[in-house]
C-alpha cells in the first residue's frame, strides 16, 4: 500500500510505501518529519471506530442486495471473503478509497488539536493498494463482526489465514441471509482492510512519563470546576481545556494514566522488553501499585527509583518497554519519533540493532531520525546480509546477531531537505543508504576539526 499526502503543515508532498518493513524518515529539523509521522499515525488508526463507515452505508446496502440474490442458502453458510471482494467490492474500490482519504483529511484538525480548520484546507491524500494486497490482507486478518444480528441469530467464525467465513444460524426464523447482516459483513471487511494496530512513541514521551500524574490531577480539577460552573461559561471552560494535545500525545497520556490496568495484560514479546532493559537500560522497569513507573538498576538492585529520579534514557525508553511487555502483538505498526532521544552514541547503535530485531519479530517499524550513528548502523545490518563466507566472522567480531540483520528490500528511506518541502525516496542497496544532509555535516565537522588542530597545534 502506498500513501501519498500533499500540504501537510510545511510538507508540500510525501509518498510512503507501507510494503517496507522498516521506514526511515531522515533529515533536518523543521522539515516535516514529525508532522508526517503523526500524519501516518492518523492514517493507520483513524478507522478504529466503526462510525467512520456511516457514509458508505448506501454502497454496502446496494452490494448486499446483489449478493443476496446470488448466495446459495444453507445452514451453515460458508462465505468466501476474497470472492466477495473480487466480485462486489473491487469495482467500487475507487469510491471506497475516496471515502477513506476524505475522512482522513476531515479529521486532521481534531487529530492535531488545531482549532483552526483552515490549517488543513488544502491538504490532499491518496491511497494506492493493489487487489492482490487486499486479498492477502483478507486472508491473514482476523475478522470481527459487531452486529446485533450476530448476537441474536448467528455465530460467525473465520479460519486463520483463510478467506472463508462460517455462519451458523442458531435461532433464525427464515432461510434468508438478510441484507442487514450482509451489510455488517461488508462493513467489517472494509474495517479489517483499513484498521491497523499501531503504537507511537512521540518525542514528548520523556515528559509524559514524568507529568502524566499531574495532568490527571488537572483533569480532575477541570471536572470539579465544571460541576461548580454555570451553564453560560461551561462551554467556554471546556473549549479552553479539551483537545490541547495532538492525538499521539493524548494517546500516550491515556496509556500513562492507566498503567495498573494495562499491566494486567501480557504480551508474547516480553522477551523483547527484557532485552531492551538488559542491553540498553541496564535495569528493570516496574509499575507500582499506584500506577507509577519505577526503575531498578542492575548495579543497585535494592533501589527502586521513581521515574523522575532516573536518567533521561530511562524516561525515554520506559514506555517502549511497557508496550512490548504488555500490549504488543505481531504485525503491529510501531512509530518512534527520534529513537536516539537522550541516548549516548553507543546506545544509539544498540537501538538501531534493536529496531532490526523488532522488524524480524514481525513488527512494522517507522522511525524519524537525525542520527548518523543509527543510519550507519542500519547500513551495517544491511551489508551483513550479503551471501559471503566472511560474514560469520564479522558478526562474531562485532557482536551482531542473525535476528538483527535487514535485507535491502525490507528498508525504505525518505530524506527531508532543509530548503525544500518534499520528501525524497532514497535508494537502499546492498551497501545500505546514504543521507547527504547527515554525511555533509559529518564531513564538515571532520574537516574543520583537522584544520583547527593543524593550524593551532601543529
Amino acid at each position: 500500500m502506498i500513501f501519498r499526502i500533499k500540504n501537510l503543515g510545511i510538507l508540500e508532498q510525501a509518498e510512503i510505501d507501507f510494503r517496507y518493513d522498516l521506514i526511515l524518515l531522515c533529515g533536518h529539523n523543521n522539515t516535516g518529519k514529525s508532522y508526517l509521522a503523526y500524519g501516518i499515525y492518523h492514517f493507520l488508526t483513524m478507522n478504529k471506530e466503526r462510525a467512520n463507515l456511516r457514509d458508505l452505508g448506501n454502497l454496502f446496502n446496494k452490494i448486499a442486495v446483489q449478493i443476496e440474490t446470488n448466495l446459495v442458502r444453507k445452514n451453515p453458510i460458508v462465505i468466501n471473503l476474497v470472492d466477495i471482494f473480487k466480485t462486489y467490492l473491487s469495482p467500487h474500490k475507487k469510491e471506497i478509497f475516496e471515502h477513506v482519504v476524505k475522512h482522513y483529511v476531515q479529521g486532521l484538525a481534531d487529530f492535531f488539536a488545531a482549532h483552526d480548520q483552515a490549517l488543513f484546507s488544502t491538504t490532499q491524500a491518496q491511497i494506492e493498494m493493489s487487489d492482490q494486497e487486499i486479498e492477502n490482507k483478507i486472508r491473514l486478518n482476523a475478522f470481527s463482526l459487531e452486529s446485533a444480528e450476530q448476537n441474536r441469530f448467528v455465530s460467525i467464525s473465520k479460519l486463520e489465514n483463510s478467506p472463508y467465513l462460517n455462519l451458523t444460524f442458531e435461532k433464525y426464523q427464515t432461510e434468508r441471509l438478510t441484507e442487514s447482516l450482509l451489510e455488517d459483513i461488508l462493513a467489517s471487511l472494509f474495517h479489517s482492510l483499513f484498521h491497523f494496530r499501531t503504537y507511537i512513541a512521540p518525542a514528548e514521551r520523556s515528559a509524559i512519563n514524568i507529568f502524566s500524574r499531574e495532568l490527571s490531577l488537572i483533569r480532575n480539577k477541570l471536572f470539579t470546576q465544571l460541576f461548580k460552573s454555570n451553564a453560560d461559561n461551561m462551554l467556554d471552560l471546556l473549549n479552553s481545556r479539551v483537545n490541547r494535545y495532538p492525538k499521539p500525545i493524548g494517546d500516550n497520556i491515556e496509556m500513562a494514566e492507566d498503567l495498573v490496568y494495562l499491566s494486567r495484560q501480557k504480551s508474547e514479546f516480553g522477551d523483547l522488553a527484557n532485552e531492551l532493559e538488559q542491553q540498553i537500560l541496564k535495569g528493570k522497569i516496574q509499575i507500582s501499585a499506584a500506577g507509577e513507573v519505577n526503575y531498578i538498576p542492575n548495579q543497585a538492585p535494592t533501589q527502586n527509583l521513581a521515574v523522575h529520579l532516573t536518567g533521561s534514557m530511562v524516561k525515554s525508553l520506559s514506555s517502549l518497554v511497557f508496550y512490548l511487555r504488555h500490549l504488543a502483538k505481531k504485525g503491529d505498526y510501531l512509530i518512534i519519533d527520534e529513537p536516539e532521544l537522550n541516548l549516548h552514541p553507543n546506545n544509539q547503535i544498540l537501538i538501531a540493532r534493536f529496531l532490526g530485531r523488532l522488524v524480524n519479530e514481525g513488527f512494522k517499524v517507522i522511525a524519524s531520525t537525525h542520527s548518523d550513528y543509527i543510519v550507519m548502523e542500519m547500513n551495517n545490518l544491511i551489508m551483513l546480509t550479503k551471501p559471503d563466507k566472511q560474514v560469520r566472522g564479522l558478526m562474531k567480531k562485532y557482536g551482531y546477531a542473525e535476528n538483527q540483520l535487514l535485507k535491502p528490500e525490507q528498508v525504505g528511506a525518505y530524506v527531508f531537505q532543509e530548503n525544500g518541502q518534499d520528501s525524497q525516496n532514497i535508494k537502499v542497496s546492498e551497501t545500505g543508504l546514504e543521507i547527504e544532509t547527515i554525511d555533509e555535516v559529518v564531513k564538515i565537522v571532520n574537516e574543520s576539526s583537522r584544520d583547527i588542530y593543524f593550524t593551532l597545534f601543529d
